[in-house]
This record gives structure tokens, sequence and C-alpha cells, in this order.
């Protein structure tokens, strides 16, 4: 069942165990008072689909979702420790998606969900996974030519090739 608390330090909102964040603030002729009706607020996606809001308090404050989630329900941030979406999805701010954890297990996540500029996904890549493929059993033939001329056939450096021969690079393969 959904709950819903105050958020610590930001007088009039308040925020729900499904990451759906409310304001009683209005606008009016006054500029922005506290009114009685509740409503709920749309947020803003930030870089990488990270949702955030912006909240008033003594000053004006943009925050992500997750964090008012994880701050609320769950506690501070633990030193050292950052927030973990465990389905791999940034937009999806429920509780129980949530979770404080180390840099390695949020790169562990990044991993298993496939959010890793590993391979054909890093921008500065020059081969796709057939290339790799292909020179790593050119090495397995007798007598096989040197990383130096395999590096001038697909374009790459002699490092490169030693480097994907000795699995430092392309292991996911």
């Amino acid at each position: 069942m959904t709950q819903r608390k105050p958020i610590k330090g930001f007088k009039g909102y308040e925020i729900d165990t499904d990451g759906n964040v409310y304001s009683y603030w209005k606008r009016s002729s006054k500029g922005w008072v506290i009114s009685k009706e509740l409503t709920k607020m749309n947020p803003t996606t930030r870089k990488y689909g990270y949702l955030q809001v912006d909240l008033r308090g003594d000053k004006r404050c943009v925050m992500t979702v997750y964090a008012i989630v994880l701050n609320t329900f769950v506690g501070k941030c633990p030193k050292g420790m950052q927030c973990r979406h465990l389905d791999g999805n940034p937009a999806n701010n429920k509780l129980e998606n949530l979770k404080w954890g180390t840099s390695k297990e949020n790169h562990a996540d990044r991993i298993r969900h496939g959010h890793t500029n590993k391979g054909e996904k890093h921008p500065f890549v020059k081969l796709n996974e057939v290339q790799v493929k292909v020179i790593r059993s050119i090495k397995t033939i007798p007598n096989h030519i040197s990383s130096r001329k395999i590096g001038e056939i697909f374009n790459i450096s002699s490092s490169t090739v030693r480097n994907i021969l000795n699995n430092y690079t392309w292991k996911h393969i």
C-alpha cells in the first residue's frame, strides 16, 4: 500500500512510496502561498532519464526524486553510498526499486542491465563484435600474421590487437 510523508526541510511538500511528489503551494496574486489542496507535481527528466522536481523552501532547490524517496523513507545516504535503481530504470522511483549501495554494487547493476558503454556501445569504438572474433580466430591459425599486419587490415594499432588477443579489452566476447 502506498504511504505518503512530508519531505524533510521543505514545508508544503509530500512524497509517496511510488515516487510521486505533491505540493500544497499555489501561485496567487500575492505570490506563492500554501493552500489546503494537495496537487501532484510533474517531474522533469534529467540527463540519463533521472526525474527531478523543483522544491521551494527557504531557497529554491532542484532535487532528484530517487533522493527524496530514499531520504524520506529510508534515511540519509550513508557515507560512501549512492542510490541504486534495482531494475535499471532511472525513472522508476518506487521505494521497492531503490536502495542505498556502494559504487561497486551500482556498477554491477549497470552491467547486469546492459547500461555500460562496453564494446559496440562505446562512443569511440572502431570495431564490432564480428571483427573482434575474426581477429581472435586469425591468431589460432598456425603461422598466423603479425599483430601489426592485423592492425593495418582493421585500421587499428598493433597494441589494440594485442589487447584484444590478451583479453584486456572486449572481455565480454
